[in-house]
């Protein structure tokens, strides 16, 4: 098995225990202001940009009602 070969299985590992914990993949396209500000977050917070999102998404989410 060549190093191509063990790491797309390496990848398609971690995929699958990421899907089996209940994770979801996403793609997003950001503003480059956007993107400003989560490069900012995670050098100042040292998390990472999963991180980041994670936690702005939660503290939005505490914030938003059904109006």
């Amino acid at each position: 098995m060549d190093s191509d070969e063990k790491n797309r299985l390496r990848q398609r590992r971690w995929q699958e225990n990421r899907a089996l914990k209940g994770d979801k993949r996403i793609n997003v396209y950001l503003s480059p202001e956007a993107m400003d500000h989560l490069e900012s977050i995670t050098q100042i917070k040292h998390w990472t940009k999963r991180e980041a999102i994670e936690f702005a998404l939660m503290e939005l989410a505490k914030n938003v009602t059904d109006d």
